[in-house]
């Protein structure tokens, strides 16, 4: 019975100690795999002036950039927090509208402690809403409003953006986010219809009854130097 308990002991000890030796050998084996989460809904609408964030698993350790399909000429700019665990990518001018996107690391990444992110391992995906479509400067070139609105930017004071609205509407609303942004509007004449300049951040002008259409509305910029990035559209 000695012997058994013996060897009951020498066991148990052999067993501890693995158990030790596991724990010792585990703690200094590399993290699991670095994972990224795009901060936002997946497949949401967005401003084609989007802000996309990305959070990691990890502090990221190794240079980072993205891939979107499509392409993107747009210059944009990447910055991380403090912690090196969330991107921030800003865009400097309008994506295109009505585009599905797919982002991923341009890269495979390595974090802090040594885990990895492979480059096609993690992807976001969004949409962005409707925007004006360049060169929209002159009534020939105008881009026409529907109730859906358009996203559009003023990306110096000599720029001008200019719609139609093909049809009798009730109203027209604007929404502005950046610079200064004021109104011209003519009917089918081309003769002046009143609207306040500089409208607010968020404002809303009824059409008079007895306006003929289409109307041609610019947005544009009266201070110089400014740039201005807004929503433009119609109530029915």
């Amino acid at each position: 019975m000695n012997v058994v308990r013996l060897l009951r002991f020498v066991f148990a000890t052999a067993f501890l100690g693995c158990l030790a030796d596991s724990c010792i050998f585990g703690s200094s084996m590399p993290a699991g795999p670095l994972t990224m989460q795009y901060v936002g809904i997946q497949g949401d609408t967005l401003s084609p002036l989007a802000v996309l964030r990305f959070a990691f698993s990890d502090s990221v350790a190794s240079p980072l950039d993205f891939d979107f399909s499509p392409p993107v000429g747009q210059s944009y700019q990447i910055t991380l927090n403090s912690a090196c665990d969330t991107a921030t990518i800003s865009f400097v001018d309008l994506l295109p509208g009505d585009t599905r996107y797919v982002v991923r690391p341009k890269l495979p990444l390595m974090s802090r402690s040594g885990s990895t992110l492979d480059a096609d391992n993690d992807t976001a995906v969004f949409h962005t809403a409707a925007a004006e479509d360049e060169p929209n400067n002159t009534v020939a070139t105008a881009d026409t409003l529907r109730p859906l609105p358009l996203y559009g930017m003023l990306r110096d004071a000599s720029d001008t953006d200019v719609y139609c609205v093909p049809e009798k509407e009730r109203a027209l609303y604007m929404e502005t986010f950046t610079g200064q942004t004021s109104l011209s509007v003519k009917d089918s004449a081309m003769q002046d219809i009143p609207v306040a300049v500089g409208l607010g951040l968020s404002d809303t002008f009824d059409f008079p009854d007895h306006t003929r259409f289409p109307v041609y509305v610019a947005v544009f910029s009266p201070i110089k130097g400014t740039a201005g990035y807004y929503k433009l559209g119609v109530l029915p």
